[in-house]
């Protein structure tokens, strides 16, 4: 009788191996598709974005804002960095001031 609930207990424990290693498989497949079907979106989204930029493009340069536009790009590349710099700087002050 011993080795009756022995046989049992191991093919139950055999069983729930199978049944789990399927489970992992199964999860992981999905984890795939979904990894996939983010990446497919995030394809999408970028593109989309940048026939949005270049439809922006487009109507600037064929309007008067195009000197405009090219200044702010100009300030963009340019200005910024020197502000941010200069905000590290006086973060910098602070921080020595108060030590």
């Amino acid at each position: 009788m011993n080795r009756a609930f022995q046989a049992v207990g191991l093919a139950l424990g055999l069983f729930d191996r199978i049944v789990e290693k399927s489970a992992r498989k199964q999860q992981y497949n999905h984890e795939q598709k979904m990894k996939e079907f983010d990446r497919m979106i995030e394809t999408r989204k970028q593109k989309y974005e940048h026939e949005q930029k270049m439809k922006e493009l487009e109507m600037i340069s064929h309007s008067n804002l195009r000197y405009q536009y090219v200044y702010e790009m100009f300030l963009d590349k340019f200005w910024v960095p020197i502000k941010k710099a200069q905000n590290k700087i006086k973060d910098a002050e602070r921080y020595a001031k108060t030590y």
